[in-house]
């Protein structure tokens, strides 16, 4: 090189140099000491987001490929791999309870950084099912759930239920059928990443019993009036300033009601009723007052000695029989 000023520029592909270049003059011998150069590897960046920010909020990433890490999505559900040579990379999300779609992606880095590597969460659901048995007695039972979720269904004709779409979290089970108690009386439940089965339970009948009702009517005769019950049970009530009246607990059979109030007769006297699984109601009555009623009689006396007089209904007036 002849004697001059000239300018000395390194470079690379995927590195960076310290200084950039370097000027240097030629005057009469060679140059070997001075010109040195450091190379620093390029780095860039791949970064997305987990949507939404719910669930990938503190999901673990993991970074494999040409060069390997982990990282967590912030509160936003965003991540960045930083520092990265050019290469190619696998990016896989992970967090407990959720799937992600895609489960894993790649990426090349070359050049520049990678962005919007995104990837959506759902999270996982499971079940609770199990049987109430006997059937009789599981069969139409309305099932509760209560807790971290909550929702009412029915039993089928076997007895079978499953609540599903239910997050981890604890719940309670709870069934509940006219005319039975269950044992337990509630389940509590944990769903941790599975179905939870055969929370089952058994139903027992108990007795049953209903009522019978009605009025009396108007309430002048049927306001504090007598009402008896006889027949598979009996038992006595009065009426109440309505005239109204009403026996409970009673259990299926025949029965019968009669009322009764001074002064008063009834239609009809008495009525039967049959209790066969539920209530009776509208038994009435129409309560009538008596009505007093008197008679005079006149006749001329016998002449002779009488031991007395025998008197007759008749359609004719003034009859008398002499005894």
């Amino acid at each position: 090189m002849a004697n001059g000023t000239y300018s000395v520029t390194p470079s690379h592909a995927g590195y960076t140099f310290n200084p950039s270049s370097l000027s240097v003059t030629v005057s009469g011998g060679n140059i070997s000491t001075g010109l040195n150069f450091a190379a620093t590897t390029l780095t860039f960046n791949v970064s997305g987001t987990i949507s939404p920010a719910t669930s990938g909020s503190g999901a673990t990433v993991t970074l494999g490929g040409a060069a390997a890490g982990t990282t967590t999505a912030d509160g936003a559900g965003n991540y960045t791999f930083t520092g990265l040579p050019n290469g190619a990379y696998t990016v896989t999300p992970n967090r407990t309870g959720y799937t992600f779609n895609p489960s894993t992606q790649t990426a090349t880095v070359s050049g520049a950084n990678v962005t919007g590597l995104n990837f959506t969460a759902t999270a996982q659901t499971f079940s609770i099912s199990g049987t109430i048995s006997p059937v009789a007695g599981g069969s139409g039972t309305a099932v509760t759930l209560s807790g971290a979720a909550g929702a009412t269904i029915t039993a089928d004709s076997s007895g079978n239920y499953s609540f599903s779409g239910l997050a981890n979290g604890t719940y309670a089970v709870t069934p509940s059928k006219a005319g039975y108690t269950f044992n337990p009386v509630v389940q509590s439940v944990t769903v941790s990443l599975a179905n939870v089965t055969a929370v089952n339970f058994t139903a027992t009948a108990t007795a049953q019993t209903f009522n019978i009702s009605g009025t009396i009517s108007p309430t002048t005769g049927g306001s504090g009036a007598t009402v008896t019950l006889s027949g598979a049970a009996s038992g006595t009530t009065m009426a109440s300033s309505s005239g109204s009246y009403t026996f409970a607990g009673l259990a299926n059979g025949i029965y019968t009601v009669t009322p009764s109030n001074t002064g008063y007769t009834f239609s009809p006297g008495s009525q039967n009723v049959t209790i066969s699984g539920n209530n009776v109601t509208g038994l009435n009555f129409a309560a009538a007052a008596q009505v007093p009623h008197s008679a005079i009689l006149s006749w001329i006396a016998s002449t002779s000695t009488v031991g007395g007089y025998n008197i007759y209904r008749s359609s004719v007036s003034t009859m008398a029989v002499r005894m």
